[in-house]
């Protein structure tokens, strides 16, 4: 029985891990990606005079 689950459900595990280390992979390079993105805007701004303004401070729900 157990041979049997383990030909059934073993496989599609190692597909899902798969999927989930591409998944992964990816969000790192958007990530990455993303930052840079954000430095050279920040040097374009900065070399036009432009001064960015802060990002606003996450609120916090009072219970």
């Amino acid at each position: 029985m157990a041979k049997l689950r383990q030909q059934l459900y073993g496989r599609s595990a190692e597909r899902a891990r798969s999927l989930i280390d591409q998944l992964e992979l990816a969000l790192d390079d958007a990530t990455a990606d993303a930052s840079q993105a954000e430095i050279i805007a920040g040097e374009a701004a900065a070399a036009a005079g432009i001064i960015p303004r802060p990002r606003p401070a996450a609120r916090t729900s009072a219970a």
